[in-house]
């Protein structure tokens, strides 16, 4: 905030319904760092305004509880679409809706400093945007005499479902005729899908190794480094000794779910590539078990590294924290009679606690 300056104004309203005001909340010069939780009454389509005066500046992170949160308008102002700073936003995606046949989008930097516009080559070395099936869509010029406008080809049956944007560098995008749906709000990673990066010494080097978490038949690895793409369809993927910790490792399975981190986010993975690379011992890594299938009709069973383990003990509890029910020395455990939603569970392990969310449904 400006000294003695500074008001922001957050309104939360349904879209379809008249004078329906859901939140109107106001901060000023004086305020601090907090939350505001926007209650919705039911179903529908709202929409939140945020509007700065006073050259006030505020940053916002939005859990959306999974509600879908998106721009129906580009950015008022001098802000861009612009996520190159934070590479784990990428896959953005994006929704196409029914029966269109062409996306368009505007880059608002194409001529910067004046060194002449982005050729459509260059736009598409510039980013990767991926279909519903995961296949790579180039961009292409709307007009050769607007050099900044360009669209991607939506295939007839392509449509109706979400598209990623992989790879974004060096340009600012703004789309031009869809909603940017969760791209502000990154998807969310299933609570049964997630991976472990090891180090062995292997072929008289370091090799980096992938393994899913999740049992199954269906495993896709997509890994970004250095400006190249690697890929890889087993639940055990082994990379090049070249590759870095800034890899961006992106899991996929056949219960459309996805898991993405940075290598080098990884303290463990860290370690274990420092000691291979003194000659020292490497530490075996931690897996934290998992109840598998998630969600589930009311049966999930304890993994630890894909395989069956046994937990001493297991509590059940609401979103209230209310406990409904206890077990003790299986493998397996049967909410079949619960309502369906979302519940949490507390496990011991070999001595160890572990907790997380289930789904019931």
């Amino acid at each position: 905030f400006m000294a003695d300056r500074g008001y922001i104004n957050f309104t939360a309203e349904a879209v379809n319904k008249a004078l329906l005001i859901v939140k109107d909340f106001s901060i000023d010069r004086t305020a601090g760092s907090g939350t505001l939780t926007i209650q919705l009454p039911e179903k529908g389509v709202y929409k939140l305004t945020v509007s700065s005066k006073y050259k006030s500046s505020v940053d916002l992170v939005i859990t959306t509880n999974n509600n879908h949160f998106y721009k129906n308008t580009a950015f008022l102002g001098n802000k861009t679409e612009n996520y190159r700073t934070n590479l784990l936003s990428l896959p953005g995606y994006f929704y196409v809706p029914e029966g269109m046949s062409r996306l368009y989008f505007s880059i608002n930097n194409s001529n910067p400093g004046g060194k002449g516009y982005a050729t459509p080559d260059d736009i598409n070395k510039a980013f990767v945007f991926k279909d519903n099936n995961g296949n790579t869509v180039k961009a292409a010029l709307v007009t050769t005499n607007d050099s900044a406008l360009f669209y991607l080809a939506i295939p007839s049956g392509n449509s109706g479902s979400f598209w990623q944007a992989v790879k974004m560098e060096q340009y600012n995008l703004c789309f031009s005729n869809i909603s940017n749906v969760l791209w502000f709000a990154t998807k969310k990673t299933c609570s049964s899908t997630g991976f472990v990066a090891t180090v062995e010494s292997k072929y008289n080097t370091c090799i980096t190794q992938l393994t899913a978490l999740t049992p199954g038949t269906e495993f896709h690895w997509e890994v970004y480094d250095l400006s190249k793409w690697f890929y890889y369809d087993t639940r055990v993927a082994e990379l090049p000794n070249y590759i870095s910790p800034n890899a961006i490792i992106t899991l996929k399975t056949g219960n459309n779910c996805n898991a993405t981190q940075r290598l080098g986010d990884d303290e463990k993975y860290l370690r274990q590539k420092e000691a291979c690379a003194s000659g020292a011992l490497i530490a075996a890594p931690e897996l934290k078990p998992i109840l598998y299938p998630n969600p589930s009709t009311g049966i999930f069973s304890c993994l630890q590294d894909g395989k069956p383990v046994k937990f001493e003990e297991m509590t059940i509890t609401d979103n209230k924290g209310i406990k409904l029910a206890v077990l003790k020395n299986d493998m397996q455990i049967n909410i079949g009679s619960f309502a369906p939603g979302i519940y949490f569970y507390s496990s011991i392990v070999n001595g160890l606690v572990y907790r997380g969310k289930l789904v019931k449904l």
